[in-house]
């Protein structure tokens, strides 16, 4: 699965609306319908609710939600964060068609509009959306500070407010979600460890984008279909030497089982030959637990040197390595002579 960027989510949109012949308002109202249907399925739709909505599409969002939620005879506030502009052409199409049917509708201009709400009303955040590009500050800020400040049940339509799509967020104010409604595919930043105590359960939402829009991205998440792609058939008369000879370079004393994990992993996914760069007072561990390995003695209780050779086509290095110093000079050595790497646990902490 492609990771979009910010930017690249909006192409998407617009590379959507002409190839569909559709507009933003038709996408908006996609977006809400399935944030509904997720609502029937979870049977919430008999709650009380309050959205929040700044003025982009993500504010659109949120105003469309409520125009289907409306018909469940439940209330329906809606709270308006006002910046002073207009909004966005979906916002402004779906406040006037709100307008028509619900006097629920409130604009916050300061701290002293923020809404008194019961316990039992689900909050829903659409206050911005992927287009955020700097952190909350004013009224916006101390609106979501309140929002996390008060025990309700809170579900952030696409992205939660304050974080940011594909950039770093710390230190920032940010929507505390119990429950992210997300729309096609994962953002860069539901991926960041960082970010997990924002985003709360994760939900994917199909909303029918094009799946002919393919933009070169920077990062792929490995999934089922990715795999199956780059996956080998095997002939029914090859042999071993056929599939790769790829080399790992893991354990130290007392930290062999990551080492022997990583090595039944590499051999799982299909790899012909394996070599494993271990300590020597490892060796027996390791031939004994994976006797289809080879192994190379590179130290004595910790891998003190790696020899790059023509053999292999790719490196893994890192399970149970430890940190020390010599690790500096054969990990920089790797990546500069071996075609492929795929760098885990201390060898990423060496190089930090």
């Amino acid at each position: 699965m492609k990771i979009f960027s910010a930017a690249q989510l909006k192409e998407w949109d617009a590379f959507t609306m002409q190839e569909q012949q559709v507009t933003q308002a038709d996408l908006v109202m996609r977006a809400a319908k399935a944030c509904y249907d997720w609502l029937q399925k979870q049977e919430l739709l008999s709650s009380s609710f309050h959205i929040f909505c700044g003025k982009g599409n993500n504010g659109a969002d949120g105003l469309a939600l409520a125009l289907l939620l409306l018909p469940n005879k439940t209330r329906v506030d809606v709270s308006i964060l006002e910046t002073g502009k207009t909004g966005s052409e979906a916002f402004q199409f779906y406040l006037q068609e709100l307008h028509l049917v619900s006097s629920n509708i409130h604009f916050i201009q300061s701290k002293d509009f923020f809404p008194v709400i019961g316990p039992d009303v689900i909050l829903v955040d659409a206050i911005f959306g992927t287009g955020l590009n700097q952190p909350l500050k004013e009224t916006a800020k101390d609106l979501v500070e309140y929002l996390n400040g008060i025990p309700n049940i809170r579900i952030s339509v696409d992205i939660p407010s304050g974080l940011f799509t594909d950039k770093t967020s710390l230190q920032h104010t940010i929507i505390n979600a119990n429950f992210t409604l997300i729309f096609q595919q994962y953002k860069l930043a539901f991926l960041m460890a960082e970010n997990e105590k924002y985003v709360g359960e994760l939900v994917m939402l199909d909303i029918e984008l094009s799946k002919n829009f393919l933009p070169e991205t920077d990062v792929d998440l490995l999934d089922k279909s990715l795999i199956s792609s780059i996956v080998l058939p095997r002939k029914k008369f090859s042999h071993k030497g056929d599939y790769g000879h790829a080399a790992l370079a893991a354990g130290s004393y007392g930290m062999m089982g990551a080492a022997v994990l990583a090595a039944k992993a590499c051999l799982a996914c299909g790899v012909g030959k394996l070599t494993c760069f271990v300590p020597g007072k490892g060796i027996n561990i390791m031939q004994t637990m994976v006797p289809e390995a080879m192994c190379i003695n590179a130290g004595d209780n910790f891998i003190q040197e790696i020899k790059s050779t023509t053999l292999f086509s790719v490196l893994g290095a890192g399970p149970g390595i430890g940190i020390h110093e010599c690790h500096e000079n054969w990990l920089k050595e790797c990546l500069s002579k071996f075609p492929a790497l795929v760098l885990d646990a201390d060898a990423l902490n060496t190089i930090s």
